[in-house]
Parts: structure tokens; C-alpha cells; sequence
């Protein structure tokens, strides 16, 4: 990452992206907490969302997502790759 070696000043990029980077990668070089984020856009009330252009595959979608989030597979997936507050 540039910014970890001093090359750039800002970097553009989702938040959750820059936290876990530096958690896997850097191993503690530089804490998410000495960084100042800047919104550009405003922070979402709800999480993202998918466009399909083939219904079938929006169906399809939305019913693995809802038996990902029954059985509790998409919070572990959630919790491993985003930081907890």
C-alpha cells in the first residue's frame, strides 16, 4: 500500500478495504485509528445492493442470500472480513 510507505498522502477506496488490509497485511505497521476517513458519499443506511439484469439470477440470488443468512454462514462470513465496533 502506498500510503503505509509514505509514497502518497490520501487514498480513495471503501473504509472496511483500508481496516482489514492493515489487520492482514501491514501487522499492526499502521493503526486504523491514526487515520482521519473522509466521507465523499453519504454512509449508507442499509447495506449494498446487487442489479441484476436476469431475473432468474436475481431469484436465484436472493434465495441463497436469504439460506446464507438462516443458517448464520453470511454473519461468520461478515465478522471475518469486517472489523466490529
Amino acid at each position: 500500500m502506498q500510503l503505509a510507505k509514505n509514497r502518497v498522502n490520501v487514498v480513495i477506496m471503501d473504509k472496511n478495504i483500508v481496516v482489514y488490509y492493515l489487520k492482514h497485511n501491514l501487522k499492526n505497521e499502521i493503526n486504523s485509528k491514526d487515520l482521519n476517513f473522509h466521507y465523499l458519499f453519504p454512509i449508507p443506511t442499509s447495506h449494498s445492493f446487487m442489479g441484476f439484469t436476469d431475473q432468474k439470477h436475481r431469484d436465484d440470488f436472493n434465495k441463497a442470500l436469504l439460506e446464507i443468512k438462516k443458517n448464520g454462514e453470511y454473519e461468520a462470513i461478515y465478522d471475518a472480513y469486517l472489523p466490529k465496533n
